[in-house]
């Protein structure tokens, strides 16, 4: 009977296996993602407690904020903002929680500053790009954001009420997320008409734009139209992707020489090391 169980016991934990840099790791959803799925997403690291931003509608958007552990989900609030934000990109955390703005097809793209907890807007200020450009990559490094764009190559350095520090350019277009760890920056591409593997690729980026490493990535066996990314975990050297169709999870990728894979990941993993 003793070896029965310990049979058993094994098949129904199986220990995590090691992966390459860009596999997934873990990928999950969260109670409170409307269907138009989840979009940008912030870590704060003082606080150790992640946010993702989830449409309702347009002016209206849900706010999440959660831990997690590597394995372990636990949301610790909800809040809406109910007007004065059209549509969420990308995010960061500041000092409150920015929010990259889509646009209308005249309009100027935002960063728009949401109070913790209550949804209340503190301020905004507009986007480097011109007006009908979106800004869909956001991130604060602790002294700067940087702000990336799907439609153009250009990555701009801001202040943290806009002001253009710097720029430089990406070696392609198609960002849809920006994250800052590990005293890098992280460029998440995800244009699934590109060419360029499918540019489905994340640039590791020393702050000055030039290129450390760059990693061909794929979520899942469709076409994936991501949302946003924000840091993960030090140990995995990881990055949070957020995709709104299909799925709607939020997938954790790492990009440390041995990865750990949880045994329980949703997401079908497919990565390959560039």
């Amino acid at each position: 009977m003793r070896l029965a169980f310990a049979f058993i016991a094994i098949i129904c934990n199986p220990a995590p296996s090691l992966g390459a840099p860009g596999d997934v790791l873990n990928s999950f959803t969260l109670s409170g993602i409307t269907e138009y799925g989840p979009r940008g997403l912030a870590y704060d690291a003082a606080s150790d407690v992640y946010y993702v931003v989830t449409p309702i509608r347009e002016n209206n958007v849900r706010v999440i904020k959660f831990t997690y552990d590597g394995s372990t989900t636990v949301v610790e609030s909800t809040f809406t903002c109910a007007s004065g934000l059209y549509w969420p990109m990308d995010a960061a955390w500041e000092v409150n929680l920015a929010v990259a703005e889509d646009i209308t097809d005249e309009s100027k793209a935002r960063v728009v500053f949401i109070k913790d907890d209550t949804g209340d807007i503190v301020t905004s200020f507009d986007g480097p790009y011109p007006a009908g450009t979106t800004l869909n990559g956001l991130t604060w490094t602790g002294s700067s954001f940087f702000a990336a764009s799907f439609d153009t190559t250009t990555v701009y350095e801001l202040t943290s009420t806009g002001s253009v520090v710097n720029s430089f350019n990406l070696p392609i277009d198609g960002v849809k997320g920006m994250a800052w760890g590990a005293g890098y920056l992280w460029a998440v591409v995800a244009d699934p008409y590109g060419g360029y593997y499918d540019d489905y690729v994340v640039y590791k980026l020393n702050t000055d734009g030039t290129v450390a490493d760059s990693y061909q990535y794929e979520l899942n066996d469709t076409v994936t139209y991501v949302g946003g990314a924000c840091w993960g975990r030090d140990d995995q050297e990881s990055l949070l992707i957020s995709t709104y169709n299909g799925d709607k999870y939020i997938y954790e990728v790492g990009f440390a020489e041995d990865v750990v894979v949880a045994p329980t990941s949703l997401g079908v993993i497919k990565a390959v090391y560039k």
